[in-house]
């Protein structure tokens, strides 16, 4: 967070040394590194990470985001449908995909991987928020509607859902549900500051 790549490496190094065999070292190296632009051994740390733990969503994640941000769009495209092929039923990397194809203006392709996302996963909240995002994008605010309904459908008490709901009722200009969608956070989680911050805004603008 302070970006103390020298440091972050140090205590990457030294968990690597006395033993760390689920992974967590190598995504401290591989953050490290990437951050002082060492991009080949950050790819290779990253990596490691996903030997180490090939079932979990923050190495591939971060695996994805390093071959990206390398400029090796196609190697992170190759792996994501390699764990694809492997685990058809993985919704992280079917949003990731699709991620990756937005940024290349695809966006055609990109809402494909998400629904496919949410096909596969309905539970999981991560398609019907990528979904949602990219009609926002679009403009087509109905739609991001819908989708997150959808998505509340199957995880109705989802902070993350009922935030972007209120956020896409607020740009429809329905300030009362948006600030009933804030009220309800708040009994969710009290100490939420983004609820309570994005109420009071409301109630004062509103």
């Amino acid at each position: 967070t302070r970006q103390d790549w020298a440091g972050a490496q140090e205590i990457g190094e030294s968990m690597r040394r006395i033993g760390d065999n689920g992974g967590t070292a190598d995504q401290i190296l591989g953050a490290a590194l990437r951050g002082r632009h060492k991009y080949d051994e950050s790819i290779a740390a990253f990596q490691n990470a996903v030997a180490a733990a090939p079932s979990a969503v923050q190495p591939m994640a971060s695996l994805v985001r390093a071959l990206v941000g390398a400029k090796q769009t196609d190697r992170a495209v190759a792996f994501l449908q390699s764990v694809l092929k492997i685990n058809p039923e993985n919704a992280e990397a079917h949003v990731l995909l699709g991620s990756i194809r937005l940024a290349n203006n695809l966006p055609d392709q990109a809402m494909k991987s998400f629904m496919t996302a949410i096909e596969k996963q309905p539970k999981d909240i991560i398609g019907y928020r990528a979904l949602a995002d990219l009609y926002v994008r679009q403009n087509n605010n109905d739609a991001a509607l819908k989708v997150i309904r959808a998505g509340l459908k199957e995880q109705p008490d989802s902070f993350i859902l009922h935030l972007a709901l209120a956020g896409i009722l607020e740009r429809n200009g329905d300030y009362e549900a948006a600030i009933s969608e804030y009220e309800y956070m708040l009994t969710q989680q009290p100490g939420s500051l983004i609820a309570a911050n994005n109420l009071a805004s409301m109630l004062s603008d509103h």
